[in-house]
């Protein structure tokens, strides 16, 4: 489990009109990496955080960066109404959009000319399929500007006893619980996202960020070429 730090009990906090995003939420910040999310995120600039879900990250960094935009976008409307309530309790509206996308495109009329700085994309790929998830890849390499940085935080294949772990609980949470939206849990190979990321010119480093955690989580940071 993770470490809660203030930032992160402020956004859980501003999610009380509803226990149970609530709790989600809490739980989300104590199994993934967020430190390790938000410090491959440029500072300043825009931010297109691509799934938003609850807001989750898009809030927090916004939070940890007060020179930043971000758009948040996501396919869940009743998701989007919690996290524009929380992002009016912490105060940071006129920073935070929250736009509800369609499935297989990108908001980019919600984007400065020229493109994004960053764009975010946290455990969503896994529920699209193979062949729309190198579709969004390719998206969101497309949608920053030259410079600009591409960050996906996925789930990894090692070791196998926590991809084992993370493929039955997703199961729960989109066919038992129907609690996340997707049609099938999938996780995507590393060498794919990797391989997607470099076909469209963008460098990319890779980093396992599970230590201390029950999830084999994945980073990707890939910086486009500047012109």
């Amino acid at each position: 489990m993770g470490r809660v730090d203030a930032p992160s009990r402020q956004v859980i906090g501003a999610y009380r009109d509803s226990r149970g995003d609530q709790v989600h939420v809490a739980l989300r910040v104590a199994t993934c990496p967020v430190r390790d999310v938000l410090d491959a995120i440029p500072a300043g600039g825009v931010l297109l955080d691509v799934g938003c879900g609850h807001g989750l990250f898009s809030l927090l960094a916004a939070l940890d960066d007060p020179t930043r935009r971000v758009v948040g976008a996501d396919l869940d409307a009743d998701k989007l109404v919690e996290a524009r309530r929380a992002a009016d309790r912490l105060g940071v509206t006129d920073r935070v959009d929250f736009v509800h996308g369609h499935d297989g495109a990108l908001p980019l009329d919600a984007l400065p000319e020229g493109g994004a700085d960053a764009v975010l994309c946290v455990d969503v790929l896994y529920l699209l399929g193979l062949d729309r998830a190198e579709a969004l890849l390719r998206a969101m390499a497309r949608a920053v500007r030259p410079g600009g940085t591409v960050v996906v935080k996925e789930m990894g294949f090692e070791p196998a006893w926590k991809r084992r772990f993370t493929e039955l609980q997703e199961f729960g949470a989109t066919k038992v619980l129907r609690y996340t939206e997707g049609e099938q849990v999938e996780l995507v190979p590393p060498e794919l996202m990797l391989g997607t990321l470099a076909d469209e010119g963008l460098s990319v480093r890779v980093e396992q960020v599970d230590r201390h955690h029950l999830h084999p989580h994945l980073l990707l940071v890939a910086t486009a070429p500047v012109d």
